[in-house]
């Protein structure tokens, strides 16, 4: 959790808000959810969590820029800056597991769920949580090597995991709307639909006189 300062005006009062970071991970084959992610986020910060003086911020490997170390190093050490983390996969893990993923991951992006789910119970990550995008029946039907590999994984993970399926833009949005509430009502402790913590700052904007 950070606090950014957004300022409006030269002259006037920068407001500043908590900002809570939400990572998303995923393989191949989800990008057009992982831009509805961003405007989900985007939306629902200005019509709630803006008037609790909070702002979720999307973080995505994309955003990324380049720097020292492997990427799957730099990717860990962004995971281990969020509060929550968000991993989604559809019909496959997707790329084989990096160095750095952790010991038994299945995938980069399974290795980034075990990354989270190990922050967590350390107490360094809020939480953890698995969105699937439902297979369509024709696929189903026809399985390939990818497939069945990803089915097994599902049915694994039910034994130490809260899956959540989504089938279709509503569904997923739905989904997504209702965890930011829940860890909105989490952080400000009061409801989002009450007045932010007490100890919120405002600041002069430097530009100011």
């Amino acid at each position: 959790m950070c606090q950014i300062g957004m300022g409006f005006g030269k002259r006037k009062m920068a407001e500043y808000y908590y900002g809570i970071k939400v990572f998303l991970a995923s393989p191949s084959g989800l990008e057009d959810e992982r831009k509805y992610f961003k405007n989900i986020i985007w939306d629902f910060n200005e019509n709630v969590a803006f008037k609790s003086n909070v702002v979720f911020i999307p973080v995505m490997v994309e955003q990324m820029t380049g720097g020292t170390g492997q990427a799957q190093e730099r990717i860990n050490k962004t995971i281990e800056g969020c509060d929550y983390c968000i991993t989604m996969f559809w019909d496959n893990l997707g790329s084989p597991p990096a160095e750095d993923s952790p010991e038994g991951s299945e995938s980069v992006t399974d290795g980034e769920h075990r990354k989270a789910v190990k922050l967590k119970a350390e107490g360094k990550l809020k939480e953890a949580v698995i969105f699937f995008k439902k297979i369509p029946k024709r696929q189903l039907d026809d399985k390939g090597p990818a497939l069945e590999k990803m089915l097994n994984y599902i049915e694994e993970r039910k034994k130490d995991s809260h899956l959540i399926f989504f089938d279709g833009e509503k569904q997923f949005e739905h989904q997504i709307r209702q965890h930011l509430v829940e860890w909105l009502i989490d952080f400000t402790g009061k409801g989002y639909k009450k007045k932010p913590p007490a100890n919120v700052s405002e600041y002069e904007d430097p530009g100011s006189d």
